[in-house]
């Protein structure tokens, strides 16, 4: 299981940027890197389309970015490790919604809501919507 998720500053903040770029619709990439048993280290951020029939409540990634972004982390050593998403009218907490497409246990799932970032493992049972668990969130150089 994860403790910490490490991701470097400039990323953390290009992710709060595109929340705040449009505060009606959920944004949406993938979190590329690698996870080494406690710690998972963030090397790459991909933003992605939000393709959801209502982007103003919920996410869906661009398939085409999806498929692309596994592929070109693959052929780097990396993995897709988590993605992330805003609730431009939420808190950064996972929502019952989240918990209904967390269908892969151990993702990492990084959620901004009024410029502020939170992450979260996708697990059996937890104590967030019975499906995630908060992971330390350690901006990194």
């Amino acid at each position: 299981m994860a403790e910490r998720l490490d991701i470097a500053p400039d990323l953390l903040a290009s992710i709060v940027a595109a929340a705040d770029a449009d505060p009606t619709r959920e944004c949406c990439g993938l979190l590329v890197g690698r996870g080494d048993g406690e710690v998972v280290v963030v090397e790459r951020v991909v933003p992605a389309g939000n393709h959801a029939p209502d982007p103003r409540v919920a996410f869906e990634i661009e398939p085409a970015v999806l498929l692309a972004t596994h592929r070109q982390a693959r052929l780097a050593g990396l993995a897709v490790v988590g993605w992330y998403h805003s609730h431009p009218d939420g808190l950064p907490f996972p929502s019952a919604r989240d918990a209904e497409h967390a269908d892969e246990t151990g993702k990492i799932w990084l959620i901004v809501a009024r410029g502020e970032a939170r992450a979260f493992e996708s697990v059996i049972a937890g104590p967030y919507e019975g499906r995630f668990r908060e992971v330390a969130l350690a901006p990194i150089e």
